[in-house]
Formats: C-alpha cells, structure tokens, sequence
C-alpha cells in the first residue's frame, strides 16, 4: 500500500482570506480553527472537491506546538475578572476544536486527532497518518500544522531576547490518499523519520532549525517554517522525481523521502 500526497496548501495569517462558502461556519470562529478549515478547504478545492459529500472515508489529524493559547487566556481574563465565561470562546479553547469544525464542515467521518508536541507536532501527524492509511482504516487523511502563537509567548520571547525572528501565525494542509497502484503525478512517502530528544526549555522559544532539501539547507527559526518549505516544495512546478527532506534542531531531527514512480 502506498501513500501518496494529492494536495498541498500553505499560507500565513496575513493572507487568510474567508471564501464566502465559509462564512456562516466560521463567523464566532477564532483565529486558530478559521485558519485550519480554510487551508482544509483550499486543500479539497485543489483536488476540485471542495464540499462533496465525499469525506466519509477521510481522516484528519492535526499537529500544533502551542495549539490555540491566546484563545485559552481571553477565557481566564474573563474568568479572573470575575465576568462570565462566553461558552463559544470556551469552546474555542479545547485543543481539538478546528478539528470538530474540520470534520462538521466537510461531513470528515473517519479518524479525528489533534497531536500536540513541541518537537515536530506536522510530522508527527504525518506519520500518524501514514500508519493509519496503510492500516486501511481510511483511505484519505488531512494533515495538518496550525498555528497562532500568543502575546505570552511574544513577551517571554523578548524577555530573554530571542525574538530577533518573528513567529506568524499559519496553517499547512496536505491531503495524503492510500493507492495500490503508481500515479506519476503524485509523490509518495517512501521513507519517514523521527528522532526526538530533551532539550532546553529555552529552545522552544528559538526554534531555530535546519530543512535540508536534496542538499539545499536553509535555516528556519518558527515552529511551523519546516512544514511550510517542505510541503511548498511539492507544491512548486518542475521539481525533481525525488525530495530527500532533513530537519534537524535541537529537538531532534526528521528524516522523509519523497519519490515518484
């Protein structure tokens, strides 16, 4: 059984636009869930499908590093202020929230997951994936990283003065398909990777890490820069047959090959 990629999308939070098939869904949503379902639907549109009722064997698993914290403390203001809870921001707070709307919006009926790591939480999804689709529970899976980062972490960022490289808040969306046969269209996920390790509390306030691509290394230093480049790299036009991905900080590294037949 082979995993294939069908569609990428990728955007950061200065370039979310809300189509007006979205609208009314996402009108009382935070930030957080707007920017996962819309790289969800744009994922789906690129495989023109957008709201067919044709999910119910897809999977969804989301990875996030620090998941919807600015969210999380708007509840707790309102909580130490002695006010009532708005019950649609509390409900905006869970963790796993984007991935009910994900899962409501596009009538998703297989696997709902949201993984939570600081080291490499989209790939962690990837692979969770991965082992579901050749599992043959589903037969599609939407993977994805989503982050919007919170003023907490921008002030601890500048307090101990490495915020030299601003985080923005994004969302990055692949839609993997199990297949028996080759389409040389698409990549496969030949080979995938993860060697965490502990490190220093203070590095997850850095993230600074290195993507190698076929050689070609470039230093990212946000939790999500890694997903983006590899999952643009797929997306772009003449690529090479191959991609051999590294990242490597110090958290860990990943390795993923990507071929097509």
């Amino acid at each position: 059984m082979k995993v294939s990629v069908r569609a990428v999308s990728g955007y950061y939070l200065q370039d979310l636009r809300i189509p007006e098939e979205l609208g009314r869904y996402l009108r009382r949503a935070d930030t957080f869930i707007q920017l996962a379902v819309v790289a969800a639907f744009q994922t789906f549109l690129a495989v023109d499908e957008g709201f067919q009722d044709t999910h119910g064997d897809c999977g969804l698993i989301l990875g996030t590093t620090f998941g919807t914290m600015e969210t999380n403390f708007e509840v707790l203001d309102q909580i130490v202020a002695g006010q009532q809870a708005s019950p649609i921001l509390f409900s905006h707070s869970v963790f796993n929230a984007a991935v009910g709307y994900m899962a409501t919006i596009f009538k998703i009926r297989g696997c709902a997951l949201t993984v939570t790591d600081f080291s490499f939480p989209f790939f962690r999804a990837l692979q969770e994936a991965s082992l579901a689709l050749q599992s043959g529970t589903i037969a599609r899976c939407l993977v994805l990283q989503v982050e919007t980062y919170s003023t907490l972490l921008q002030d601890a960022r500048k307090t101990h003065n490495v915020d030299k490289n601003p985080w923005i808040p994004g969302a990055v969306c692949w839609l993997l398909e199990a297949e028996t046969e080759s389409k040389n269209s698409n990549f496969y996920l030949d080979r995938l990777e993860i060697d965490a390790c502990v490190s220093d509390p203070l590095d997850f306030l850095r993230y600074d890490e290195r993507v190698d691509i076929n050689g070609i290394t470039e230093n990212t230093h946000s939790p999500m820069e890694a997903a983006m480049i590899v999952g643009g790299e797929i997306g772009r036009e003449n690529h090479p047959s191959s991609l051999d991905c590294r990242v490597e900080g110090v958290n860990g590294r990943v390795g993923i090959q990507l071929v097509k037949e």
